[in-house]
């Protein structure tokens, strides 16, 4: 027997999402990424956590030796492909974590394509 839920039950709330931001996408940021989701996950935290360069090598898995580390500290480097920074995934996300202030700086200048929606309850995305 199974039991469905409530449809009069609010809408499950999204998880929190984590962007992390690097240059070509294929090292810091996608092991950030999936180590921040194993640890994050097995601590009960709901979160959603991906990642993009600034300069991404688009498509590409991570090279050996980053997917190696992953694996040694129980991420899942298989199902990664790296992918381009874009206005849209910054706008998207709850919280971004960058590698250095030049990435900051990339994140920053994404926002600006963005249409202003002003909101008193909010402070800057960055």
């Amino acid at each position: 027997m199974t039991i469905d839920s409530d449809p009069t039950a609010p809408a499950a709330e999204p998880p929190f999402s984590i962007l992390v931001v690097c240059t070509g996408n294929i090292c810091r940021s996608p092991l950030a990424e999936q180590l921040l989701t194993t640890r994050l996950t097995n601590a009960g935290i709901p979160v959603l956590v991906t990642s993009a360069g600034t300069y991404a090598m688009v498509g590409k898995g991570m090279p050996d030796e980053a997917a190696a580390l992953s694996v040694r500290y129980g991420g899942d480097p298989r199902a990664h492909v790296s992918r381009q920074l874009t206005a849209r995934l910054v706008a998207d996300a709850d919280l971004v974590v960058t590698a250095d202030r030049e990435h900051r700086g990339e994140v920053v200048s994404s926002t600006r394509a963005l249409p202003a929606t002003p909101s008193p309850s909010t402070s800057s995305p960055v």
